[in-house]
């Protein structure tokens, strides 16, 4: 059995005028991605659309049909979710008490995702795409 993990990271810790960052990871066995990837094609063709999707500053009413069945398929998936949340002001007044490059910390953040899925995931083997 092959297992896959997905790594993503939004509103990088430095990027300016967004007060949050989020940091996600998401885990599945190979043939639940296959089936997810597959019907995320036959919906972008069904819908004539080819845009990426994104949650963070989501404005396009006229996409909702897409992210709406989306989330719905992919969150009726056998699949393991962790995301963080992480004020991205509290992070540099704490990284400022510390001396640490705040860059530093998203990488920290990303890892420190990467270890929960392997801790709560299990022994499956992974693989990052």
């Amino acid at each position: 059995m092959t297992y896959i993990i997905y790594l993503d990271e939004s509103n990088k810790l430095d990027q300016s005028g967004i007060d949050y960052s989020y940091y996600g990871a998401l885990g599945m066995e190979e043939n639940i991605a296959e089936e997810i990837r597959t019907y995320l094609t036959d919906l972008n063709n069904k819908l004539n659309s080819s845009s990426e999707m994104h949650f963070v500053n989501y404005t396009q009413d006229t996409n909702f049909e897409k992210y709406f069945k989306a989330l719905n398929f992919i969150l009726s998936q056998p699949i393991q979710l962790s995301i963080f949340t992480v004020n991205k002001q509290e992070a540099k007044q704490l990284t400022a008490e510390m001396t640490v490059i705040i860059s530093s910390v998203s990488i920290v953040l990303i890892f420190k995702v990467w270890l929960l899925d392997i801790f709560i995931f299990g022994d499956k083997k992974a693989i990052r795409r």
